[in-house]
């Protein structure tokens, strides 16, 4: 008889970081759970393996017969980081690298889900239907704006007679609900009886590197 260790998986540690804009602190956890995050997280695999045998290849094995292979540390470590744009469930295996021919020893499952980040949503309050102004009134615009981690931009097009102008509503500081106001002055826009004017809001939200 010939005595043998198998791999050792010691510990496992995950290190989740949302995204900055998001406002949240990253999160450290051991062992395996499904865990819901927000959408492009940096996860990083932490593994400390046993000391025997010398030679172990650490890999995370996913349904569909694919695999990532961690990164070799110092003293029987292993790493690995990942940015979430989809949800990610898998187990851990590790393999002797000197006896190829034996099974590789698997972990539990782990799975983490994604909570997308959703665009906003934006609402004229007022006024709340069409009207008939004089050419030379001024127009109180107010709109709601939300999201789910904060409102960055509110710009207001104004169309007439095939002509747009955007105008940029300030919005600092970001926040989940904003509710702004802008002044549409018709006595600069040089408007005849009968001339139309149609406006519209556009919001974007603090989603990085893309709003």
């Amino acid at each position: 008889l010939k005595p043998y260790s198998p791999p050792e998986l010691r510990k496992v540690t995950w290190r989740i970081s949302p995204p900055q804009y998001v406002g949240l602190p990253p999160i450290i956890h051991e062992g395996f759970a499904t865990r819901k995050v927000p959408e492009n997280s940096i996860i990083t695999l932490g593994v400390e393996l046993g000391e025997l045998p010398p030679n172990v290849i650490a890999e995370v094995l996913h349904e569909d017969g694919s695999s990532i292979r961690l990164d070799n540390g110092i003293e029987g470590t292993r790493s690995l980081s990942r940015k979430l744009s989809d949800p990610w469930k898998g187990r851990i295996a590790l393999s002797d690298a000197d006896a190829p021919s034996r099974e590789p020893v698997k972990s539990e499952e782990f799975s983490f889900l994604m909570i997308r980040d959703e665009p906003p949503v934006v609402e004229i309050t007022e006024p709340a239907k069409d009207l008939e102004l004089p050419a030379e009134a001024n127009l109180l615009i107010e709109f709601f704006a939300a999201d789910d981690y904060g409102v960055a931009t509110a710009d207001i097009i104004v169309s007439q007679g095939g002509k747009r102008t955007t105008t940029n509503v300030f919005v600092d500081p970001i926040e989940k609900e904003k509710t702004l106001t802008h002044v549409l002055s018709l006595a600069d826009m040089s408007l005849a009886v009968g001339d139309v004017v149609a406006y519209h809001v556009v919001i974007s939200d603090n989603k990085e590197p893309e709003a």
